[in-house]
């Protein structure tokens, strides 16, 4: 049996090769490697910190940031806006993702 979101994008040929690659355990694991990793990040700030280390967390963060938007536009291609939004983990992961965009574009300094 062919899956309904795959079916669906049969129509459109450049995205199954996008929805394979969104469906592979490389994928989901890379993405899991960068949860944690992005945690690890998160959790490694600490008072006092030298500015060398808040620039390192910053590059980190602004890195995984990017990591994140791209899963949610390779997502958002792969299984088509509805599809995505009929998932809460997706909803989820497209708040924390726009959060991060306020964070990443507007400078720490304000």
């Amino acid at each position: 049996m062919v899956d309904d979101a795959e079916d669906k994008k049969t129509f459109v040929p450049f995205l199954k090769p996008i929805y394979t690659f969104c469906e592979s355990s490389y994928f989901e694991y890379f993405i899991a490697g960068c949860i944690l990793g992005n945690t690890i990040t998160l959790a490694w700030d600490h008072h006092p910190i030298t500015r060398e280390e808040v620039r390192r967390l910053d590059i980190a963060n602004n890195c995984f940031t990017i990591v994140f938007i791209l899963e949610m536009i390779i997502k958002l291609l792969a299984y088509g806006s509805s599809q995505y939004a009929s998932d809460n983990f997706n909803l989820m992961d497209c708040a924390l993702v726009c959060i991060a965009c306020i964070e990443f574009f507007i400078p720490s300094g304000l």
